[in-house]
């Protein structure tokens, strides 16, 4: 079993771990975060334990359903790699078909190359936000593309 201490989070961080997001608490940890944090290591993350504090819903994340197509997406189709999810592990946290898929294919049709911004710029900001800063169009535009 991986435990808090062996991935280098403190005490304290735990308790605020678990009082943002008490769901963690309800899931066993051998089914649910050894297989998240394994497909952590796996994928190349090397400060498991500054990932989790920066995602804690992670750990409760299915890796066959959730993480696996996530991070096929990102690294055979948008060439990027555990460097990147590691800057923004929130990554893994938006939908694949309704955030991150349309707005990587709406910036290819715009012809904006997605590798020219950070995974942070194109998936926080919300639709027209993203349309116009990003995209460089109207949120119109996007609005009728998705």
């Amino acid at each position: 079993m991986i435990t808090c201490s062996r991935l280098g989070i403190e005490r304290q961080a735990v308790a605020k771990i678990c009082r943002a997001f008490p769901s963690l608490l309800g899931l066993d940890p051998n089914e649910h975060f050894d297989k998240s944090v394994t497909f952590l290591m796996d994928i190349g993350v090397s400060n498991i334990g500054r990932f989790v504090q920066r995602l804690p819903p992670v750990l409760g994340y299915d890796v066959e359903t959730i993480l696996e197509p996530k991070w096929r997406y990102l690294r055979e189709d948008l060439g990027l790699s555990a460097y990147d999810v590691t800057r923004f592990p929130a990554y893994f946290s938006y939908p694949l078909d309704k955030v991150i898929m349309p707005r990587m294919a709406f910036l290819d049709q715009c012809n904006r190359r997605s590798s020219r911004w950070s995974l942070n710029l194109i998936l926080t900001p919300g639709d027209a936000s993203f349309a116009e800063k990003v995209a460089g169009t109207k949120k119109e535009v996007y609005g009728s593309f998705k």
